[in-house]
Formats: C-alpha cells, structure tokens, sequence
C-alpha cells in the first residue's frame, strides 16, 4: 500500500474496520476514501472514524444525490449542495482544512458528477479591488443556480441591494457582503446570517457551484493520486450498484407509460460500477472481506468477539 496503483485484499471484523482505517491514514499519512454498501453504514462509519482519527484529521461523508430523479430544474437540494461543497473543496485543492477521511456509500459514488477542471472553473473569486458589474455578477451566481432571496440566511442563496450584493457560497461557513463602489469591489465582510450584521472583514473570497451533479465523473476523479481507497466487502459494494441500477430502470420504465400531462420528473445520471473501478486503477486500494468470507487469507488468525456473561456470573467465575 506505500506504492500508487497497489491492490491487496485482507479479511477484517466488522467491528474493527473504523480503527483500522484511522491506524492506516495515521501510519500512511495520506488522503483515506472508505467506500460502504449503504447509506446508514456510511452514516455510522463517520460518528465511529470521529472517535478514532487524530484531532487534526477531518471526516466527511460524501450525502448521496436524490434518487432516482434529479431535483427540478431551478432547485437546489440539501444534498446537492452538500456535495457541490466538498467537490468545491476538492477540486481547488483547498488545503487550509484539515486532512479528510471521505466516506461514501454506493449510490454516493456512483452519482455522476462534474469534472474537477469544470468545478474549479465555475468558481469565481473575488478581492478588494475587483473589477466587475454587479449585475453580471448577479447573473453568473444565478447561472451557477444560486437562489435569489430577500434576504440571505442559507448555503446557495444570494441577494442584491443597489450596490450590495449578499451570498452564501456552498463551501463557505458564513455569508458574504460584497459591496461594490462602481464596477470595483471596495469591501467583503461576513455576516451573521441571523441578525444580518457584518461579523469581520474579508481580503478575498471563492464563490463556488451550488451543484457538483454532471454526466461521466464521479468522487473518484476528485481524489488527490495519493489516496487510500478502502473498500468494505467489494462484493457487496458491486451487488449494492446492481440493484440501484435495477430500480432505476424500473423506474424509467414505468415513468414511460405516463402522459405529457402527468410527466415523471427526469432520471439522475449514475455511472455503473465497472466504470468506478477503472477510474480506480490508479489509486492505491485496499478491499475489506468479511472475516468469515472463504475468500479470506488462509493464514488469518481465529478471532472470534468474546462471549457474553451478561446476567451470568457464575458461569464466568466457573
């Protein structure tokens, strides 16, 4: 696992996986995707690795996309916008956060995404001194698909006043007050989204995507060469793809028969699982089977959890 492209195999307790990759980002010192079957065990994955990774090491769950449509033109989602902040994130290397663990269930990675290029492109950055027309602004961050508001109090909205504009970047923590003199940025300042009074100044600031949701990428491509794939039972990880991709069928087939009237909304894009692995051929994987799978190493030594004695103390002192 010290060499990019390397693939090892190794069986694992269920149990002990949360410790095990937090002992492999520790001891490696590298980037750690972890990749599970479902939902809830990528939700559970992240509390438990919060216990186990070093202070200074960050753990994020990659949110799956709606499923098995796309939000309606023109509305953004809680989980669209979660995953156009950490795909912002990751496509402009941004390395003043934390080193991240990134977990992410099937449907999560095999959500078609933008390119990296194309995320990094959309962001537009902004200093005091910048020269650009409110109005234009106005338009490029409603092209990206912010929300236009009164007043701003959540990720992807954004508000025009005169010579003021206010919006909440999705890979930001606080809004931002962009005020204009002219065509020229005089200053930036946060704000509390609440009250709505500036909080502290600002030197520059990346307005970034509201949305990550594309056609052929996925969070593989987004991955720094260095990473560490780990992949808990990637049997189970394949079979998870075939079925989501069966009821995406189901459903594009029964949405067929509707009428122009009663028109379903439009399928989500998702890539097969077969083209995750390929984008992975580059990157350093591990695969996790389960400790009692016939496929786990000869060698392996015969662990088993402890009994339990709950309720039963004589027999523990016998």
């Amino acid at each position: 696992l010290f060499t990019s492209g390397a693939r090892e195999e190794t069986a694992l307790l269920h149990s002990a996986i949360p410790y095990a990759a937090a002992a492999l980002q520790q001891d490696l010192g590298i980037p750690l995707c972890l990749m599970v079957a479902d939902p809830e065990r990528a939700a559970t994955l992240c509390d438990e690795l919060e216990q186990w990774v070093q202070p200074h090491v960050g753990v994020v769950r990659l949110p799956e996309p709606d499923f098995p449509y796309s939000a309606p033109e023109g509305v953004t989602s809680e989980p669209s916008l979660a995953r156009a902040r950490l795909a912002s994130r990751l496509a402009l290397h941004d390395e003043s956060g934390p080193p991240l663990v990134v977990v992410a269930s099937v449907l999560a990675a095999i959500g078609a995404m933008q390119s990296p290029g194309d995320v990094a492109a959309a962001t537009i950055e902004l200093h005091r001194g910048s020269i650009m027309r409110p109005t234009d602004l106005l338009l490029d961050l409603e092209r990206m698909g912010y929300e236009r508001v009164e007043f701003v109090s959540q990720r992807g909205q954004m508000s025009g006043r005169g010579g003021i504009i206010d919006v909440f970047s999705p890979a930001a923590d606080e809004p931002c007050r962009i005020e204009f003199l002219g065509d020229e940025v005089e200053s930036l300042r946060l704000f509390d989204p609440v009250s709505q009074l500036s909080t502290s100044g600002l030197q520059r600031t990346l307005l970034t995507t509201t949305t990550a949701g594309g056609l052929s990428a996925c969070i593989i491509d987004y991955l720094p060469p260095e990473t560490l794939v780990v992949m808990e039972d990637p049997e189970a990880l394949r079979l998870r793809s075939l079925r989501l991709h069966a009821e995406l069928a189901e459903y594009c087939e029964t949405g067929s028969g509707r009428s122009a009237e009663d028109e379903a909304p439009s399928p989500g894009t998702y890539l097969e699982w077969s083209d995750v692995e390929d984008k992975l051929c580059t990157l350093r994987t591990l695969g996790l089977l389960p400790w009692d799978s016939a496929e786990a190493p000869s060698g392996a030594t015969s662990l088993h959890p402890a009994a339990s004695y709950v309720q039963r103390l004589p027999d523990l002192i016998r």
